[in-house]
């Protein structure tokens, strides 16, 4: 897929405009929250059919970029470079992030609920006290990740390298572990509802 490099004016004049489809852009390190159209811009997309309507990011370059707060439910995000993104407090409830690359990415308090990171790479992101009740996490990498009062109820996380995860007042009641290293991690046990999980077999 070859990459168009864009600016943030025009990647948020395009969505203004009804454009969604931005599959294969680079928008590097690039800090949205400060622009001078950003709140038009959330009050817009609040107003859309986002399910119907999404926004496409697949297999985009948006490494280091800055935008607290987003309001992106539905986003089609698969394979996309998120490296380092500056995003907590996003709201991103049923998003695709299958196969992302979200290294380090700060996702505090985000809204992820029955969004699907499965292998995506979340090794050293901060994804304390975000909401991922029925997130999907299958194979998903959280190496180092701070998982932090975050809610897990009934996510899935099948075969997810949790290696030094912190998983400390974690709201894990009903969640899936089976087939992982539950021994890896070992702050599972001071997480919440711990005798509610399904353990690895």
């Amino acid at each position: 897929m070859a990459i168009k490099q864009m600016s943030k004016d025009e990647f948020i004049r395009k969505i203004l405009d009804k454009e969604r489809d931005f599959s294969g852009i680079k928008l590097y390190d690039f800090n949205l929250s400060d622009h001078e159209a950003f709140n038009e811009l959330q009050s817009y997309l609040k107003q859309q059919n986002l399910k119907e309507e999404p926004i496409i990011i697949e297999g985009s370059d948006l490494r280091y970029i800055r935008a607290e707060g987003l309001y992106l439910p539905y986003v089609k995000a698969k394979k996309a470079k998120l490296l380092d993104a500056h995003i907590w407090g996003a709201q991103l409830w049923n998003a695709d992030f299958e196969y992302a690359d979200l290294e380090k990415a700060d996702l505090w308090r985000s809204d992820l609920r029955c969004a699907n990171l499965e292998r995506s790479i979340l090794r050293d992101a901060d994804i304390s006290m975000a909401n991922l009740w029925k997130a999907r996490l299958g194979y998903s990498n959280l190496i180092k990740a701070d998982l932090r009062c975050a809610i897990l109820r009934e996510a899935d996380l099948k075969n997810a390298e949790i290696s030094l995860a912190d998983f400390r007042s974690a709201d894990i009641e009903g969640a899936e572990f089976s087939k992982i290293d539950f021994i890896s991690a070992p702050t599972l046990k001071e997480s919440a509802n711990l005798g509610k999980v399904i353990l690895p077999q």
